[in-house]
C-alpha cells in the first residue's frame, strides 16, 4: 500500500510541476488559433448543415435549415442501430439534408458539411476520387 501511496504521490507532484511549466515557457507548438462560426447564405438562399456520427456500432445524425437571418425553419435527425462507415453516415446525412429541402420546398439551398470526403465527392461528381 505504501508503494501505491508514493507512486502516486510522485505522479501528482509531475502533474502540479508540468502545470506550472506549461504556464511560464512559450509553447514549442503554438496553438493556431481557428473560428469556426455560422455563417450567412446569400439573399434568398436557405443554408442546410448536417453532420453525422457514428460510434459503439450506431450511427446519429442530424440536419437543421435556415435562412439568412440564422432562423431556424427546419431540421431533422435520424438514428441508425448498425455498423456503418463514417463516410456512409454522412453520406446518408446528406440524403437527409436533400429531403428535408425537397419536403420544406426550398428552391436555392446551400448544403454545407464538414466531411471533406462527402464534400470532394459531390464537386468532383464526373472523377471517381473516393469509393463508397
Amino acid at each position: 500500500m505504501d508503494e501505491v501511496v508514493t507512486v502516486w504521490e510522485r505522479a501528482t507532484m509531475l502533474r502540479k510541476d508540468f502545470r506550472i511549466y506549461n504556464l511560464t515557457e512559450p509553447a514549442i507548438i503554438p496553438p493556431t488559433l481557428t473560428i469556426k462560426d455560422w455563417r450567412k447564405p446569400p439573399f434568398g438562399y436557405i443554408k442546410v448543415n448536417l453532420d453525422a456520427a457514428v460510434i459503439n456500432g450506431s450511427s446519429g445524425l442530424g440536419v437543421i435549415a435556415r435562412d439568412q437571418d440564422g432562423f431556424v425553419i427546419g431540421g431533422c435527425y435520424k438514428f441508425i442501430d448498425k455498423a456503418m462507415d463514417v463516410n456512409w453516415a454522412e453520406l446518408e446525412a446528406l440524403k437527409e439534408g436533400l429531403n428535408l429541402a425537397a419536403r420544406l420546398k426550398i428552391a436555392r439551398p446551400i448544403v454545407e458539411s464538414d466531411s471533406s470526403g462527402l464534400v470532394n465527392s459531390v464537386n468532383k461528381r464526373n472523377e471517381d476520387i473516393t469509393i463508397f
